[in-house]
């Protein structure tokens, strides 16, 4: 079943992220699990996320995201699994912040918004003078929850030389989180 279809009834379509949490971790039953990772149905995403655990998806995330071979929207629609995951350890994924794609580095920056931050802080430190505004937003966030006095130094330096709107706007989020 493609659970992107909003044409089928939001039931029918939990029943079936449930019918495949009950299989193996294949590639095909994570590929689809992933896609319905994109919906705006927190009901959904919420049964989605148990059955990735329940089928203990998240070594072949981590694989899928690391390995350059794979196709790049495989990788990323990894680091979306893992993002929602929320895994205990993500310090596997701090190389790909130097990545050559930008989506790949943005990407990983976002996932390191949601956890995992402290374990990589001085990666998100220097991902905080990337050239794509889109990975410094996001690494900022991330180094905002920090509350070293590395994390509070480069939010400040970064404030300074900053040009791009939103991340201007996150560096001021940052530096008010830092202070709490």
């Amino acid at each position: 079943m493609d659970l992107t279809d909003t044409s089928v009834p939001l039931e029918e379509r939990i029943a079936a992220v449930r019918q495949l949490a009950e299989g193996s971790a294949t590639d095909a039953v994570i590929d689809t699990l992933l896609k319905g990772l994109d919906l705006r149905s927190e009901f959904l995403r919420d049964e989605i996320v148990a059955a990735l655990r329940k089928i203990q998806a998240e070594p072949v995330l981590f694989a899928r995201a690391t390995d350059r071979e794979v196709p790049l929207e495989q990788r990323l629609e990894a680091l979306v699994g893992l993002r929602n995951l929320r895994p205990t350890d993500g310090r596997a994924l701090a190389p790909l912040l130097k990545e050559s794609d930008p989506k790949v580095r943005e990407a990983a920056a976002e996932v390191f918004v949601v956890f995992g931050a402290e374990s990589v802080e001085a990666q998100l430190i220097d991902a905080v003078k990337d050239p794509v505004p889109d990975v410094r937003y996001y690494a900022v966030l991330a180094v905002g929850q920090l509350k070293s006095p590395q994390a509070k130094t480069a939010i400040s330096r970064a404030f300074v030389v900053e040009k791009n709107a939103l991340v201007q706007d996150a560096l001021g989020q940052a530096a008010r989180q830092q202070k709490s």
